[in-house]
């Protein structure tokens, strides 16, 4: 099995009329060549000779599901694997489809014919919420692995929370009602159920990071997972860092962040988790006057996070530093940056 996170006309191939817009991933024919499959409501089979060239004509495979049945917005199978002498496709579904409104799933599909025709098996991973009017709700848009330790995996986002769930299934009974999810921490003895790094509680935080390394392989792989699921919700922002200094802009770019912690996230209740949040520096020079501004609109955001802790409504926050990445990582020209230091101190 092979995946690529690029579309078609991106690995080799010409447009398509319709839109790919899910991870492209093929499996080897027997007569040496490949067969690949993307999707957009419908699920398309490409050929070619080589894993990178996908110039084949696009065949649909797998329509939506009829009317009433999980799918019946579209099936977008984002993942194959060979097992027996069939092939296993892993799909997202959508259900009750309208603008803003959806419900998604992960469901199980068997082909017998190397991926011309599927057999659906049933569905595999769903969320607690139904259809919502005028909100996306679910699990789903997957990636899945042969762990090759007697388990298939797939990693999923939980939509409500935006949050990220992972779940297996032994390889030999892999259908509806053997995949269990892995984000409680009574699954994972001995993992430490605590918040992410927060300047609220920074003793917590650095207990939290130490045994998350604990939990990493080394090619940096999270081997056991995260206790997100209970205490809080968790949430990710970047606002825009358009005019520092300025009343008007500084309103517009609070906006954000509360449309995504109020509707959710109510004092007395269960609280949020800001487990991702940042400005981008426009370049890699070290300019005075861009630190100026970037450490202005940081105390800014600082100041109304705050706010949403007194509110009770928040209780975690990370500023997310991509190490190595001029545009993220607050360590630059020799030191921490002055942003940096904003971030990182106590509200």
């Amino acid at each position: 099995m092979h995946q690529h996170p690029c579309r078609p006309a991106a690995c080799g191939a010409r447009s398509f009329a319709w839109n790919p817009d899910s991870p492209f991933t093929e499996i080897q024919l027997p007569g040496g060549k490949f067969r690949g499959f993307s999707a957009s409501a419908t699920t398309y089979a490409i050929d070619g000779t080589t894993p990178s060239d996908m110039s084949g004509a696009a065949r649909p495979v797998l329509p939506p599901a009829p009317r009433g049945q999980p799918g019946e917005s579209g099936e977008w199978i984002v993942h194959v694997e060979r097992s027996g002498k069939g092939v296993l496709g892993w799909v997202h579904d959508e259900t009750g489809d309208a603008p803003g409104q959806g419900l998604k799933s992960m469901s199980l599909t068997v082909s017998d014919d190397d991926g011309l025709s599927w057999r659906r098996l049933g569905q595999i991973i769903t969320g607690t919420e139904p259809i919502i009017e005028g909100r996306i709700t679910g699990e789903g848009d997957c990636t899945a692995v042969d762990g090759h330790d007697g388990y298939y995996y797939a990693y999923c986002l939980r939509n409500r929370d935006h949050g990220n769930i992972v779940a297996r299934a032994p390889t030999d009974h892999p259908g509806p009602g053997n995949w269990k999810k892995y984000f409680r921490p009574k699954e994972f003895p001995g993992m430490w159920p605590g918040p992410p790094l927060s300047a609220l509680d920074p003793g917590r935080s650095a207990q939290y990071f130490q045994e998350l390394m604990s939990k990493l392989d080394a090619t940096g792989v999270t081997l056991a997972g995260l206790e997100l699921e209970n205490d809080a919700y968790n949430l990710h922002t970047y606002p825009w860092g358009d005019h520092p200094g300025d009343k008007a802009s500084a309103i517009h770019r609070m906006r954000r962040p509360r449309a995504l912690v109020d509707p959710i996230c109510v004092p007395g209740g269960k609280p949020c988790w800001i487990t991702e949040w940042g400005f981008a520096y426009a370049g890699n020079t070290c300019s005075a006057s861009e630190e100026k501004d970037r450490a202005l609109v940081v105390q800014e955001m600082m100041g109304d996070f705050a706010e949403l802790a007194r509110e009770g409504r928040l209780t975690g926050l990370i500023y997310y530093s991509w190490t190595g990445d001029v545009q993220f990582d607050v360590e630059r020209c020799g030191g921490l940056t002055e942003s940096g230091k904003r971030a990182l101190s106590p509200l």
